[in-house]
């Protein structure tokens, strides 16, 4: 587990609590969303919606926070293939795609693979940009306790507006 002890954004209502971690240069921020009730996250997932997010993001305020996470890393790989087909990207998979610029001969692509990899350690998070976690003191005087120690959703946004990436990390932790 890390620990850190930080003025953060923060969020709670009656249904779920969020801290906001500053991740890259202010414009790109991790929110972590812990369900109000114990293990509730099935609940949490089904009514969460970007419209929510967005309420949550806005309306959090500055706080002195306690939080500890786990460290954890996701790492997942998707097959583009039948994606690709889907949106009308088909041509590139068959002999006679037309890669000029390229190449002068026959050239096509028999499949494309996303890996993603996200890890939390106690460096803080670790994708091509790096933060480090780190504490102005260890002492928490009216600190709010935020522990990360069921399972959780989290978001990587850009500007507070754009998600960027999404996970879950619980028993399985994924993306």
């Amino acid at each position: 587990m890390m620990l850190l002890v930080e003025e953060l954004s923060y969020y709670e209502d009656f249904f779920v609590r969020i801290v906001k971690l500053p991740f890259i240069n202010k414009e790109i921020e991790m929110i972590i969303i812990l369900p109000r009730i114990r293990f509730d996250l099935q609940n949490v997932r089904k009514k969460m919606t970007g419209k929510n997010l967005n309420y949550y993001i806005k309306h959090s305020v500055p706080a002195k926070i306690m939080l500890t996470l786990p460290m954890f890393e996701l790492e997942q790989e998707i097959n583009m293939e039948d994606m690709l087909r889907k949106l009308g990207i088909a041509d590139i998979f068959n002999e006679n795609a037309n890669f000029k610029g390229i190449s002068d001969g026959p050239i096509s692509i028999t499949n494309i693979i996303h890996k993603a990899t996200f890890q939390m350690n106690e460096k803080g998070v670790e994708t091509d940009a790096i933060s480090e976690f780190k504490s102005t003191d260890i002492t928490c005087e009216n600190c709010i306790t935020f522990t990360a120690d069921q399972p959780f959703l989290f978001f990587i946004v850009q500007r507070s507006e754009t998600i960027l990436l999404t996970g879950q990390c619980g028993r399985n932790c994924f993306f």
